[in-house]
């Protein structure tokens, strides 16, 4: 996905009106958790980005990208929405399509930039 990260684990599911993802990965010494929500209505999406506190056992959140701007979000020239929350998905993204997995990887992307920046 993105260098000096290593996957453990890339999911996608169907929420009940939603296509959402949830990725766990390495990075350096830390555990980071990108979770990704495209829902019916815009304002109830999320893009979150959690760290894994060793301390309490808990993911903390860092960092998140506005509804608004998320890119699994924006409209394409026929006003249609890159991702569409109908899309019936299975764990490893199948029945997405391209343009839908483009812009949610820009998404998971971003966020984990976030991360670089941060730490």
């Amino acid at each position: 996905m993105i260098e000096d990260f290593k996957v453990i684990e890339d999911t996608y599911f169907n929420g009940r009106q939603s296509v959402e993802f949830k990725g766990i990965y390495e990075y350096k010494t830390h555990k980071v958790k990108v979770t990704i929500d495209v829902d019916a209505y815009d304002f109830q999406s999320s893009a979150r980005v959690y760290l894994f506190d060793t301390n309490n056992f808990e993911w903390k959140k860092m960092d998140y990208i506005p509804y608004a701007r998320m890119s699994s979000l924006q409209k394409d020239e026929r006003d249609c929405e890159a991702v569409f929350y109908q899309t019936k998905v299975k764990s490893n993204g199948e029945g997405l399509r391209e343009k839908e997995r483009k812009a949610l990887h820009k998404d998971i992307k971003e966020l984990l930039l976030k991360v670089k920046n941060i730490l």
